[in-house]
């Protein structure tokens, strides 16, 4: 773009009345500011993906704070601990599937590998419960899949809106079946709505269906392009793999799996180098 309408006067390009294109790296800060810069966000950009209720679509700053504030102890170091005993089941599930791919002669796709994991992963804290995308044939994540394709014609959402609404549809299932028996896993959007600290219109159905959409893809997405790229270096480097076990021996207690977040483990040298 900059190379097509080069600008005398600077590295910013106007593209239409309300946004700005801006190639420059020194910029940064003044866009993704901190907390303490008030910062609303375009409307007609956060309604491309049809999750209105959401934080990430929150327009207004000082409606966006609280919103985030809302689901920050779910996503604290102590819920993640509470969580590991399930995120350890869901690793040596996807690792079970390795055997037999080498049998079978077939080939795995990383991606979707670690896609399926932190998806059920995700899907299990935020509803209560997972659909075993590990097990599925393929990885197959209809939710990624679905986000990936919405993906594609965004700057159409943005003016049709409807276009990916059936996204919204796909956890409404999972949350009546759930309110309907209590004695099912905890659940981040249960405890949401019955949480009386949380003002009422926040805890809506919808709101909180929004919410759960976009950290499930966001959750999922991120985590998992991350860990599959890391991987495919780290299982290059033998030296680096050689390090990364000796370190997780040391600092873990030998006997059945334990809590490594608990443990030294994650402080250890070569995996803090490699995870930054």
């Amino acid at each position: 773009m900059h190379e097509t309408y080069v600008s005398p006067e600077g590295p910013i390009i106007r593209v239409n009345p309300n946004e700005i294109h801006i190639a420059d790296p020194s910029f940064y800060p003044q866009i993704y500011t901190s907390g303490t810069c008030k910062v609303n966000k375009d409307p007609s950009t956060v309604a491309g993906f049809s999750v209105p209720n959401s934080v990430a679509a929150t327009v207004d700053h000082f409606h966006h704070r609280p919103r985030r504030g809302y689901m920050n102890p779910y996503f604290s170091k102590r819920a993640i601990v509470a969580l590991e005993p399930e995120i350890h089941e869901r690793i040596f599930a996807l690792t079970g599937r390795f055997p037999r791919a080498a049998v079978e002669g077939g080939h795995l796709s990383l991606d979707r590998c670690i896609s399926a994991m932190t998806a059920d992963i995700i899907l299990k804290l935020f509803f209560g419960q997972h659909y075993d995308y590990i097990n599925e044939p393929n990885f197959e994540f209809p939710i990624r899949d679905g986000f990936f394709g919405a993906s594609l014609i965004f700057h159409l959402s943005r003016f049709a809106p409807r276009l990916i609404q059936t996204l919204r549809k796909l956890p409404i299932p999972v949350i009546s079946s759930e309110k309907k028996d209590t004695s099912t896993a905890k659940s981040a959007i249960l405890e949401s709505l019955a949480n009386e600290r949380i003002p009422a219109q926040e805890r809506s159905m919808k709101r909180l269906v929004d919410e759960g959409l976009v950290i499930t893809i966001a959750g999922t997405e991120t985590f998992a392009r991350a860990l599959s790229v890391g991987l495919f270096y780290l299982i290059q480097n033998e030296t680096l793999i050689t390090k990364l076990r000796a370190e997780v021996a040391a600092a873990v207690p030998p006997g059945p799996i334990s809590r490594y977040l608990d443990s030294g483990a994650a402080r250890a040298p070569a995996i803090s180098h490699w995870l930054c």
